[in-house]
């Protein structure tokens, strides 16, 4: 009497992923991957076959000789993703196969052409169109918000950067919440508190979780109060004080 086959199963698993790093917006690309290895050994295990399914045609990837299968996913249109990776080199009962799900959203816009900045109690304005006069000594707020209440930046980490030919130790630049400092942008905005001690040029730049590009530059023109007579845009070029 012949003994029932046995149902073999190669000794694989996933050791690592890699997720998406951010939320791609259409045309952008982004880049999973996985990791491969002996379950018993713990070693990695090159040449095995991983598919990728990301609701189209799967793709099939071999893994390096690091264990690793890449797969780059561009988007097309604003939806919800999820990719599933597969262990094809698995044989066993249907559905035994190692798997992993990445799921992550793509989107139709990052967001920043529709937010705005505003200075003091000024009019507000396109975030990076309008040039802004602080003066110096005098404390004044930087606002951003967003009025479209689909916006893709609305609870999203949200954080202030400066780039210019000075440091915001140079300038005397103080903000409060601390520039690089994270917090989420709701409805109401965000308000940073800001002084400065010297005149100088620089560019304020937003940065959001989970998306690859960051707002435009917004220049900034930091200088004393303009004596009378003398219009309140005098821009005051770096080191001028």
């Amino acid at each position: 009497m012949a003994l029932p086959k046995k149902t073999i199963i190669r000794d694989l698993e996933i050791a690592e992923v890699r997720e998406p790093g951010f939320d791609p917006v259409v045309g952008e690309r982004v880049w999973i991957a996985l990791r491969v290895r002996s379950a018993s050994t713990q070693r990695v295990a090159s040449d095995v076959e991983v598919t990728f399914n990301a609701g189209q045609s799967p793709v099939n990837v071999i893994t390096d000789g690091e264990g690793w299968a890449f797969f780059v996913y561009e988007a097309e249109q604003a939806r919800d993703v999820e990719v599933i990776a597969t262990l094809l080199s698995v044989e066993g009962e249907p559905g035994t196969a190692p798997s992993h799900s990445f799921r992550f959203k793509s989107l139709a816009a990052s967001g920043w052409e529709g937010a705005m900045i505003q200075l003091n109690d000024e009019v507000s304005g396109i975030w990076g169109v309008p040039t802004l006069f602080p003066r110096i000594t005098q404390a004044h707020t930087i606002r951003l918000v967003v009025d479209d209440p689909g916006s893709p930046l609305l609870g999203r980490e949200i954080c202030l950067g400066l780039k210019g030919n000075s440091s915001p130790e140079v300038l005397g630049i103080t903000t409060q919440p601390a520039l690089g400092e994270s917090r989420i942008l709701t409805a109401e905005g965000l308000i940073w508190h800001c002084n400065g001690t010297f005149g100088g040029a620089y560019n304020l730049q937003l940065e959001a979780s989970r998306l690859l590009k960051q707002s435009p530059l917004n220049a900034i023109s930091l200088g004393p109060v303009p004596p009378a007579g003398l219009p309140a845009d005098t821009v005051f070029r770096a080191g001028e004080q």
